[in-house]
């Protein structure tokens, strides 16, 4: 049997089940903090549950992620030298939500001196007088780098030190696309290798780098070859069972189901209308549900005679709506302008190259796996 084709990369297809992974992975990150880590959760098996949605939701977006940008690049036609387009589009997609939801966590701070840290643990500290370079630090995501060398800053938000994680795979993978997105599997397999080995050289070191996640990052960008046809399915097999096994050294649990529903979602490509609304405002989600939600939750047990567990269900739900104003009002027109940058600059003769070169590889990818059959 022949694999997939590889597609099209004039044609940017969209991958439906993405927004259902993103969903999914935000609303774990939602009810883990507004469920104070499964505490406020009466029934000990669902709490238990919630209790690991933090660290699963998270490990789901950085799959994610490790599927997402190399798919973009790769029907963007990216090339090297695109590298500062590509980062100019990503951080007007992402730097102005990002600045608005630290402006709010700033106000909720110096309007009701809000602070999630009594409820479960996290720290808000936006207290004034933190100092110019506190505030550049949180602009450009290194605020764990510049604790790692000594720095006396913090997250004024905690978890967004994922979006830390993130910005550095953007410009690894950019980096290293040519390797990624290579017709010549031992080149493929190399740059997967590539990213490992990082890992744990630097293990011991722990430098707060998206490596220390490597491998979850490292299946998406196996199931984005997979997808696009570049691998075929042993050398997707192979990769697959080696990275699950570095993932379960981390938590055999999130070994278990994860890879498997996440790799089945995506070679179905489940489109449910629920789902594409929930990934829609995924990143909203994300952003603000520890300032507003927290925030809301609080108030409901400061002003009405509410069990915990029901003043957490009304703050997810209260979160979603909020998330879902914000997409409107500030994440959807930076996602709009964002739109605007290509990853390179593309005249006629250059559509007709790419075409001959897909035309190309299509022909290689079929000739090898023919013979293979």
């Amino acid at each position: 049997m022949h694999g997939t084709l590889v597609k099209s990369r004039s044609a940017t297809p969209h991958v439906h089940s993405i927004d259902l992974l993103r969903g999914i992975a935000a609303l774990f990150v939602c009810v883990f903090h507004l469920s104070a880590r499964g505490a406020f959760v009466q029934n000990p098996q669902l709490g238990a549950f919630m209790s690991w949605g933090g660290h699963d939701g998270v490990c789901l977006f950085f799959i994610v992620s490790g599927f997402v940008i190399p798919f973009a690049l790769f029907n963007g036609n990216f090339a090297w030298h695109a590298f500062p387009r590509f980062m100019a589009r990503r951080i007007l997609r992402l730097e102005p939500p990002y600045i608005v939801a630290i402006a709010i966590a700033a106000a909720l701070w110096w309007r009701f001196q809000f602070s999630a840290h009594g409820s479960n643990g996290l720290s808000l500290d936006l207290a004034p007088g933190t100092g110019a370079l506190h505030f550049a630090l949180h602009f450009v995501y290194l605020i764990d780098i510049a604790r790692f060398f000594g720095a006396a800053v913090e997250w004024w938000v905690p978890h967004y030190w994922t979006l830390a994680y993130e910005l550095q795979y953007y410009v690894c993978v950019a980096l290293l696309f040519s390797l990624v997105a290579s017709g010549v599997a031992s080149v493929r397999i190399g740059a997967v290798a590539l990213l490992l080995a990082a890992k744990y050289a630097l293990l011991a070191a722990h430098a707060p780098l998206f490596l220390n996640y490597a491998e979850y990052f490292a299946f998406g960008i196996v199931l984005f070859q997979r997808r696009v046809g570049l691998s075929t399915l042993r050398e997707c097999a192979i990769l697959s069972l080696l990275l699950i096994g570095c993932m379960a050294i981390d938590s055999w649990r999130f070994a278990i189901y994860g890879p498997l529903v996440i790799g089945v979602l995506i070679i179905r490509d489940i489109n449910w209308a629920p789902a594409r609304m929930l990934g829609l405002i995924s990143y909203s989600l994300y952003l603000t549900h520890v300032t507003f939600g927290m925030w809301f939750r609080s108030a409901l047990l400061a002003k009405f005679d509410l069990d915990v567990q029901s003043a957490a269900a009304l703050a997810i739900i209260a979160s979603i709506a909020f998330a879902t104003l914000f997409y409107w009002l500030i994440e959807r027109p930076s996602l709009t302008l964002s739109k605007r940058i290509s990853y390179a600059r593309r005249t006629a003769d250059d559509d007709a190259t790419g075409r001959l070169r897909q035309t190309t590889r299509v022909s290689a990818w079929t000739m090898t796996n023919a013979s293979a059959s």
